[in-house]
């Protein structure tokens, strides 16, 4: 999955904070479901794409 957005970029399409991105990514921070569910709108996926153990 490629979207070709910086952290930034994708907080501001989620509507979420670039520190929350952050933590998400480097796994300071457990994701919220719904922090996942505008995560996986911005990107245009399944929510499954984005949980998935693949």
């Amino acid at each position: 999955m490629l979207a070709n957005l910086t952290q930034e970029g994708l907080a501001a399409a989620a509507g979420i904070s670039s520190d929350t991105v952050w933590r998400i990514e480097t796994g300071t921070r457990s994701a919220r479901l719904d922090h996942l569910i505008q995560i996986a709108d911005a990107l245009r996926a399944d929510l499954a794409d984005l949980v998935s153990r693949r």
